[in-house]
């Protein structure tokens, strides 16, 4: 066995020779540059988006069809970008949040790098962006900027419901009046126009100052985020949110929604398909009445949904698979540790109270099956229910802040082709059921 294995996909000419990444029999990796040997380093990172820019994020949010898969372990993007190899869907590996980046102790540029590294190694010379996620505060918005993330989504809960009352312009703009959208109405009567106002009207005065004084400067695409409210988002508060921002003069891309069902709630598919399909029909009429996209996060938990919102959006939307990587590495733990795999979900177990101040979230415990009468063979099954699914979910900053981590990251390191073709795999599976 050679000391040293070339990634084929990264070989290329660059100045005085060639340019390629290669990993050791301890499984680090390198960058070559005309016989120069570079660790894989911020410093690195930078002078790969400098030298060959097509490894450097750019803007996608306004493509057709856009996924966000965030890598938490910075093993996974490799798999993640051949997964949309010869795909029409454009990937954003980089998906996250100061929240998530905190729980897996990582910094913005760590983040960006692992996936820059990733994009050189695989050859992948597509377009990708990374999305700065659930940004509540300008100091977030501009770390990630100066970063190089492309995307900024904005979380919105916090000022939702924080609105004041309608003033004369805005009752003489909608009171009273019905907007038609592809054949759908939407009335405006002096209570919904309250609602919308309330709910909204600080929403609007926020992003209209993100955009001048960031997004706008920086070329950077915008996301709104209204999928942590308390309630649902509605044709009318959208229309509403959509024509405010327009008025304005705001350019943004993307809005997700809140749906009436959580995409993490245990109901099947099927028993709210009906009602799910006219929710969906009605919002993006409007989407679509006002040029931008409608974003989806947490479709790990409802995969089956990508095929509906394939059909309704004729494949325009954005997607979010956050929770993918980590679903996929604690799969390939069941099947490979089982002995660690059960010290993991243990500790998921004790850690989900304090992880659910973290995440709030609808699981219900009693629904959570004990290992204690599992064999081994029966674990990577359970990997397939939704509140196992949920619970590894919910937990992982909790697991990656113990005393598993190193062992956890050093199992899955020495693993790290068999997560990759099982990204690979799975990533390919979900762009599948848009088809």
């Amino acid at each position: 066995m050679s000391e040293f294995s070339v990634y084929p996909g990264s070989v290329r000419p660059h100045g005085c020779g060639k340019a390629y990444m290669l990993r050791d029999n301890q499984g680090k990796e390198w960058f070559v540059n005309c016989g120069i040997t570079h660790p894989l380093d911020h410093k690195t990172a930078v002078m790969l988006r400098r030298e060959f820019p097509w490894t450097a994020p750019s803007r996608v949010l306004a493509l057709r069809k856009t996924v966000g898969i965030g890598d938490r372990l910075d093993l996974c993007a490799p798999g993640i970008l051949e997964g949309f190899r010869d795909s029409d869907a454009v990937p954003l590996p980089v998906q996250q949040s100061p929240r998530e980046l905190n729980l897996s102790g990582r910094t913005w540029e760590e983040a960006l790098d692992a996936a820059t590294f990733a994009v050189y190694r695989e050859g992948y010379l597509g377009p990708w962006g990374a999305c700065a996620d659930r940004l509540q505060s300008f100091q977030e918005i501009e770390a990630a900027l100066a970063a190089g993330y492309t995307c900024l989504s904005v979380d919105c809960a916090p000022l939702l419901g924080q609105g004041d009352a309608p003033t004369d312009e805005l009752r003489e703009q909608y009171q009273g009046r019905t907007f038609s959208v592809e054949g759908k109405q939407i009335v405006f009567d002096r209570l919904t126009l309250e609602d919308c106002c309330r709910e909204y009207g600080q929403v609007v005065i926020l992003l209209s100052e993100i955009y001048y004084s960031y997004a706008q400067r920086s070329e950077a695409d915008l996301e709104v985020l209204l999928n942590e409210a308390d309630t649902p988002t509605g044709g009318a508060g959208l229309y509403f949110l959509a024509n405010e921002l327009c008025r304005r003069g705001i350019s943004f891309q993307a809005v997700c929604p809140r749906l009436e069902m959580p995409l993490e709630a245990a109901a099947p598919l099927e028993e709210e398909a009906e009602s799910l399909r006219k929710e969906l029909e009605l919002l993006n009429a409007v989407s679509r009445s006002f040029g931008f996209k409608l974003s989806f996060r947490n479709l790990e938990h409802k995969p089956e949904l990508l095929s509906l919102l394939g059909e309704i959006t004729g494949d325009r939307f954005h997607g979010g698979l956050g929770g993918l990587c980590w679903l996929e590495a604690m799969r390939l733990l069941a099947r490979e540790e089982p002995v660690l795999f059960r010290l993991v979900y243990g500790l998921s177990l004790t850690a989900l109270p304090v992880a659910r101040q973290v995440f709030p979230s609808s699981l219900d415990e009693t629904a959570i099956p004990s290992l204690d009468e599992r064999t081994d063979e029966e674990l990577p099954s359970l990997l397939s229910r939704p509140p196992v699914i949920r619970l590894l979910d919910l937990t992982y900053g909790q697991v990656l802040h113990s005393q598993l981590k190193e062992r956890l990251l050093a199992f899955l390191r020495s693993h790290a082709s068999r997560l990759e073709e099982q990204m690979k795999s799975q990533v390919r599976a979900n762009l599948d059921r848009l088809k």
